[in-house]
């Protein structure tokens, strides 16, 4: 599901608690545009846990700020990455690497005429 999909759902689930101060009908397409424009750049995860405290708690329609307040620090959902060993990389290689990619820079610098 993807963010879109994840914050429509749950502002449906919203709806349906009847809560005090939802939205009139015909405010809510663009309430969810703009509910849409304040989430979308959160971890989904930490969205939807979020979600789900606001539904625990709420007695009235909340506004996009409350999830985000309601939102789990990284400490709390965060698992630390694995640790993945480069392969050493052989200098020459990587000189003509960094060549190729300074001129293709300064390509699209010659293209944008910057």
């Amino acid at each position: 599901m993807d963010i879109q999909d994840l914050i429509i759902e749950r502002m449906q689930r919203l709806l349906c608690l009847g809560l005090e101060g939802t939205p009139a009908a015909e405010l809510l397409p663009g309430t969810t545009k703009i509910w849409i424009e304040r989430l979308q750049r959160f971890d989904p995860n930490r969205l939807m846990m979020a979600f789900n405290i606001v539904e625990e708690r709420a007695t009235r329609w909340p506004v996009p700020s409350t999830i985000i307040e309601a939102m789990p620090t990284y400490e709390h959902t965060y698992r630390e990455p694995i640790k993945v060993l480069a392969a050493p990389v052989d200098p020459a290689i990587a000189a003509e690497v960094a060549r190729k990619a300074r001129e293709a820079i300064e390509e699209c610098v010659r293209k944008l005429s910057l």
